[in-house]
């Protein structure tokens, strides 16, 4: 990722903020080396699960002749929607050399699919040393188990992850791991280093990176606008975070005009946008209001992943197709058409386009904390 500018003394502050999140996690030197094994254990049980609905269904069986992408899918009986996400496990497949491609264009099995299959109890341990909540293990269970289902639509993973109701909590549970702690923190110190009196957040959600900003403001802020495109969650954090000055709790939907929203255009000085922008349907038009919202020289903080995870295409995933009839994700800007996450370098050229200057991002490309594909990048309005 091309780096306009960065500044050293933001660049420490971020990391130094980081360090002081996991400590006080009790992730240590040890504990963070082994991040990436852990995940590696989650995201070969994830795929898995994949090889064995694929064979035991019939979409692909382990002895046949080679088949295409679309015949998968509909030996899946896979909703129409959930079409990409079938095409985003054959491509992950493919990557870890377990399907190959035929000059033809089919996809055939270069080993058994049984000699793929890891024992799900696996993802007990490996969720607790990434820094998940127990109940992350147990969801992600739960989805693997009923992945057949998941995938025709037969069953919703928010019926799966909200089953009892609490979708505040089941929310926090997925966003709770060593990787965002770091990430939040990192954010929340930048939002509290930088020239400020008006802050707007997006996607606030269950208030994980909220948080974290507003214990590092102490209140220093004139505002704090915190939005999201559900009451449930702008309800929750009015009660949360009720009696912090200054702040506003109001709903805003990513994929709307701001200004008919009621952020006024050189309104804000810092957007902060914790782990949402990849859900907007045309990033490069979010990006557009945002930057106008901002007043000259304003900031934007962001965290988002810059690849999907094996793990997330069993789980979290499903929750990015579109309606029945919508398009796939992807497409509209500089993502390809029916992927989620734009990379380093699609990251870089979209904040560009978007008059943004790149000056950090964080984590380092050869810490651990990258291995889960996230990253925390700072953007600087440019006119």
């Amino acid at each position: 990722m091309h780096i306009v500018r960065e500044p050293d003394d933001l660049a420490a502050i971020a990391d130094q903020a980081a360090s002081a999140a996991l400590a006080a996690r009790g992730a240590t030197a040890e504990t963070i080396a082994a991040l990436p094994d852990w995940l590696e254990q989650v995201e070969r049980i994830s795929l898995s699960a994949i090889a064995a609905l694929l064979a035991s269904s019939g979409a692909l069986p382990a002895e046949g002749p080679p088949r295409r992408a679309e015949a998968i899918a509909a030996g899946l009986g896979a909703a129409s929607r959930h079409g990409w996400l079938v095409h985003r496990w054959l491509a992950a497949l493919i990557r870890r050399g377990w399907l190959s491609r035929s000059a033809e264009g089919g996809l055939g099995w270069i080993a058994p699919p049984a000699h793929f299959g890891i024992d799900p109890a696996g993802l007990d341990p490996a969720y607790h040393a990434l820094g998940f909540p127990p109940t992350m293990a147990t969801a992600h269970r739960a989805a693997l188990e009923c992945l057949g289902a998941l995938v025709r639509d037969d069953i919703t993973l928010q019926h799966l992850l909200f089953r009892d109701g609490d979708v505040l909590a089941a929310l926090a549970a997925y966003q709770d791991n060593l990787f965002t702690a770091a990430l939040n923190a990192a954010a929340a110190a930048l939002a509290a280093r930088l020239p400020r009196s008006r802050l707007l957040e997006l996607g606030g959600g269950a208030g994980l990176t909220t948080a974290a900003a507003l214990r590092a403001l102490a209140g220093s802020a004139a505002s704090y606008r915190f939005t999201d495109v559900s009451r449930l969650f702008t309800v929750a954090a009015e009660r949360r975070f009720a009696g912090t000055p200054g702040l506003i709790c109001t709903p805003l939907n990513i994929d709307e005009d701001f200004t008919a929203q009621g952020v006024a255009p050189d309104s804000v000085d810092i957007v902060l946008a914790g782990n949402v922008l990849h859900n907007a349907r045309d990033l490069g038009a979010t990006l557009g209001w945002i930057h106008r919202s901002l007043t000259p020289d304003g900031w934007l903080i962001l965290t988002d992943s810059i690849r999907e995870t094996d793990a997330i295409l069993t789980s979290m995933q499903f929750l990015l197709s579109p309606p029945q009839g919508g398009p796939p994700p992807g497409g509209r800007d500089r993502r390809p058409c029916g992927q989620a996450f734009l990379d380093a370098t699609g990251w870089a050229d979209q904040l560009a386009a978007a008059d943004f200057t790149l000056c950090l991002a964080r984590p380092d490309p050869a810490s651990p904390l990258a291995t889960a594909g996230q990253c925390l990048l700072l953007a600087q309005s440019s006119r």
